[in-house]
């Protein structure tokens, strides 16, 4: 569906008004003319994305996908999850069964249905159109046969075999966890979400550790190029590190972070080619320009988001940031100050992106980062010199191996102190889009106000003051919202799923439940992101109304995950047997006190009062909240 048509520009003009406001202080501030480029651009790339949002599949069932494969990952099910390149040059995600094993490169004929990608069925809740669509994937196949041909040695082939070779070195020289984490840092591959330590670290807030980005492109080239310096001249070890970076970018998988990184290594370059002195607040817009002509929907792309943000950030707000930890007595000592600002703006200023898709904040990512990140380089380049070393001796792989053991050993326990600490992970729920923006407005603001002296530093107060006035009135606002009386039903598929909150309390009435296995089902799926999305940490209680899988495993979820005080089951619900029994042991074991409702009962917390006013056949509520508290 093509949304700016359907809807057109009309509400994008505040954004586009904020949008000029902002590149005018930024020319205030950085006396930087070609800063107005930016609105011509803004309106170029919302044509763009108009353009590129119709360009989707038509559904169809029964129909013939022919192609490439170009990628293969597995689902938690064990699916195979293509990227199929058509013969019409559409980017196809592709389900198949695993009886019919495919490799990349190879070419394949495929029946099935096609459908187009789904927005967010819930607040919270995944968006796989923006998703995909910003990783240039049109539409998904579900295919029900195939018929499989040659394969074909294409660049994503050539790259996977080089891939999987180095996998091999690192799956023989080190155990298994560690080994898969080595090779999401090196070699792009992506990690388990679901793996408890790849939870830690994204809690901690040192996920971007785990994924090839800028910051390992970044210090590979600067090693590389440092040792090519040794054999030729400035130039020559320039041009060669960055056509060698280019193909490390190809053989990770060329992702936002790392086009980003290498687009700046090459203006930089060829400016030192041309004898042209480096602009980085140039590099990194011309980085943003070229992606976002590439493709304008990676704009709504959160790996985009996260890159530019901090990368425009560092530069504009580190000295700033210095100079206000000058103010308040932080020494200078071997650029202790330097360190401590650039280490602060680098997390702070992915918080409010993080919050807005996520729905959290990791309160000590600052400290873990201080601690964690030094090593950083040792980590990559050991790591990638052992993969390549590996392929000539394992020996001498198995030797580099201790030391990216012991380091990603040494992690984990600075990652489980903190984790340990109160308060480590707060679950601060999307304010929206207004804050988000007022909020990156005010970092913009400080950045603007402490790089003036004098009388300028006093009247840029001013706008620093102004700013954080309009974030606490928009805050207070959303916090008005959020305390709301608001009944929700979500689309969980099949069954049903009510949350009923205000004045800061929540039940959740049924949890809907598929055939998937618990920890895949609806609760962990649709009714958590939700209950994330509106920053509810637990639930006051939930309600049961029936034992079938439909309403109840959702509610299991919950409760193994700590989100619900109590459990209200309605009389007759056989807890003896089946789904039933799983959610009696996990109440049980979970401390999860649960009482029986039957006709005329009622539950009351902060105002909300519901009451079972049907018993049979099935349980019906009344939910009540009375004016005064609203």
């Amino acid at each position: 569906m093509d949304l700016l048509a359907a809807r057109g520009l009309v509400p994008l003009t505040p954004f586009i008004f904020l949008g000029g406001f902002v590149v005018f202080l930024l020319y205030r501030w950085m006396r930087y003319p070609p800063i107005f480029l930016c609105i011509f651009l803004a309106l170029a790339g919302f044509l763009g994305v108009q353009q590129r949002l119709g360009d989707g599949v038509v559904p169809a069932e029964d129909v013939e996908l022919v192609g490439i494969v170009q990628d293969i990952r597995l689902t938690r099910a064990g699916w195979q999850r293509l990227v199929v390149l058509t013969s019409e040059g559409q980017r196809i995600l592709t389900y198949l069964s695993p009886e019919h094993r495919v490799v990349i490169g190879q070419r394949l004929r495929l029946f099935g249905d096609m459908h187009e990608l789904d927005f967010a069925r819930n607040p919270g809740g995944y968006n796989e159109f923006l998703v995909q669509r910003a990783q240039r994937i049109n539409g998904k196949f579900f295919a029900r046969d195939a018929e499989l041909f040659d394969v074909y040695i294409n660049l994503p082939r050539a790259t996977y075999i080089i891939r999987n070779r180095i996998a091999q070195v690192y799956n023989t020289v080190l155990p298994y966890r560690k080994s898969n984490l080595i090779q999401s840092v090196v070699l792009g591959e992506r990690p388990d979400m679901h793996d408890s330590v790849v939870v830690m670290y994204r809690e901690a807030g040192i996920y971007h550790l785990l994924v090839v980005s800028g910051l390992h492109l970044s210090i590979l080239m600067m090693a590389v190029n440092f040792i090519l310096e040794r054999f030729m001249n400035r130039r020559a070890a320039g041009l060669t590190s960055l056509a060698l970076m280019i193909g490390y970018t190809l053989l990770t998988g060329a992702s936002i972070s790392t086009v980003r990184a290498v687009t700046m290594a090459g203006v930089a370059v060829f400016g030192r080619v041309l004898y042209r002195d480096r602009d980085a607040l140039a590099s990194v817009s011309f980085a943003c320009i070229v992606l976002l002509l590439y493709e304008p929907l990676y704009l709504f792309s959160i790996g985009f988001q996260l890159s530019f943000a901090t990368v425009f950030a560092l530069i504009l707000l580190t000295v700033p940031t210095e100079r206000a930890l000058a103010l308040v007595g932080v020494p200078r000592y071997k650029k202790l100050r330097s360190f401590l600002a650039y280490n602060i703006v680098a997390t702070v200023s992915t918080y409010p992106i993080l919050a807005y898709h996520f729905s959290f904040v990791a309160t000590y990512s600052i400290f873990v980062n201080l601690i964690i990140m030094p090593t950083a380089t040792l980590l990559v380049i050991v790591g990638f010199t052992m993969g390549i070393v590996g392929l000539f001796s394992m020996t001498a792989a198995a030797f580099l191996a201790g030391v990216v053991y012991f380091l990603f050993t040494f992690y984990e326990a600075v990652i489980r102190f903190f984790l340990g600490l109160p308060g480590a992970v707060v679950l601060a729920g999307n304010w929206g889009i207004w804050v988000t923006l007022a909020l990156l407005w005010a970092m913009l603001a400080f950045g603007f106000a402490f790089s003036g002296f004098g009388e300028a530093f006093r009247q840029r107060l001013r706008v620093l003051w102004l700013s954080l006035l309009v974030l606490v009135m928009l805050v207070a606002m959303e916090t008005g919202e959020r305390r709301r009386f608001r009944v929700t039903e979500l689309d969980v598929g099949e069954g049903s799923s009510y949350v009923v909150t205000a004045g800061g309390h929540s039940f959740v009435i049924d949890g809907g439940g598929n055939n998937r296995l618990l920890g895949m089902n609806t609760g962990a799926m649709v009714v958590i992101p939700y209950l994330n999305h509106r920053g509810v940490a637990r639930v006051c209680g939930a309600f049961v109304t029936d034992a079938a899988r439909q309403r109840i495993s959702g509610v299991i979820e919950l409760v193994m995950a700590d989100r619900v005080g109590a459990l209200y089951v309605a009389e007759g619900v056989c807890l003896d047997s089946g789904l039933g029994l799983r959610l009696q042991t996990a109440a049980r074991q979970g401390g999860v006190p649960l009482h029986v409702v039957v006709l005329g009962d009622a539950v009351r917390a902060g105002g909300i009062e519901i009451t079972v006013v049907q018993g049979e056949p099935r349980l019906e509520f009344r939910v009540n909240y009375p004016a005064k508290n609203r």
